[in-house]
């Protein structure tokens, strides 16, 4: 028999990638982006609606929008996401697979050490800016994908299954996710199917590992939403200060280039090694006591 807790969780992963599919397909063929765009709530309804189906009192308790969590893992949310982008874009145009865009464009013509720090300079710059202006309307997709991932699912995947592996199961169902717009070409603008799809899986779930820590750390989902919303608005910057300057470019260097699997790969060992780490103590604290 199934337990009420294991019904639930799988009921709201076929729900939210049903909805996925819905949303994409009634946006395509309505020709109409609002509906299309409303895919991105899809996991924020799946969760009101498992919620008020199998949570008779208390419908919301759990997800983690009750807590807060300390300050240091939403300064490792706001810097995370915006290293990792900006060394992947930033080795892509030092090789050569990108080039300058915007006014910097014909400003910057050579790489050299006084223009490596300028472009440094500038991004951090119009990165701050950018994320000033445009945080508050980013976050609200933040918060409707995130209270989905994090909030509902991650705490359950974790608790069966452990928690490096609800971490990764829970990034992986987020892969899944955008499939429908990765398939039907919502998503990328260019480049091979199978292969976007194939290194968008494996970006989204190294990088959910570093997301999924922050909120596993604070009991909270208020950091993966800020770590959601820096990440969308550092990559959106990037590409337009950073453009395609060959056919290669966005399987190297682009949101989900080998580049930044690369970066992802590397927080992904460390936060790992650290959940061990911690786990190891535990164990030994449980002897001790037992």
């Amino acid at each position: 028999m199934i337990k009420s807790k294991d019904l639930s969780t799988n009921f709201f992963v076929v729900l939210v990638l049903a909805l996925s599919v819905i949303f994409t397909l009634m946006g395509i063929f309505l020709k109409n982006d609002i509906v299309l765009a409303l895919q991105q709530a899809t996991p924020i309804m799946a969760t009101i609606i498992v919620c008020i189906m199998f949570f008779k009192e208390k419908h919301f308790k759990n997800i983690g929008i009750n807590h807060i969590g300390k300050l240091r893992y939403y300064i490792l949310a706001l810097i995370i996401p915006t290293l990792t982008l900006f060394i992947s874009y930033f080795c892509g145009w030092i090789l050569g697979f990108l080039k300058l865009g915007g006014k910097t464009q014909n400003a910057l013509l050579e790489i050299n050490f006084p223009v490596i720090k300028d472009v440094i300079k500038l991004f951090f710059f119009q990165d701050t800016m950018y994320s000033l202006n445009f945080f508050y309307i980013v976050l609200i997709w933040g918060v409707a994908e995130e209270v989905g991932w994090r909030g509902f699912l991650q705490p359950r995947f974790i608790n069966k299954f452990g928690v490096k592996k609800g971490i990764c199961l829970t990034g992986l169902i987020w892969a899944i996710w955008h499939y429908p717009l990765i398939i039907s070409g919502q998503y990328y603008e260019s480049g091979n199917v199978i292969l976007n799809t194939v290194l968008f899986t494996v970006t989204v779930v190294i990088m959910g590992v570093s997301i999924g820590y922050v909120t596993y750390k604070t009991d909270s989902v208020w950091p993966a939403v800020i770590f959601h919303t820096k990440s969308n608005l550092t990559w959106q910057l990037c590409s337009v200060m950073f453009l395609s300057n060959n056919s290669n470019s966005i399987y190297l260097c682009g949101e989900a280039g080998i580049f930044n699997i690369i970066i992802w790969s590397i927080f992904a060992i460390l936060i790992f090694g650290k959940i061990s780490k911690e786990n190891k103590v535990v164990n030994k604290v449980n002897k001790t006591v037992n």
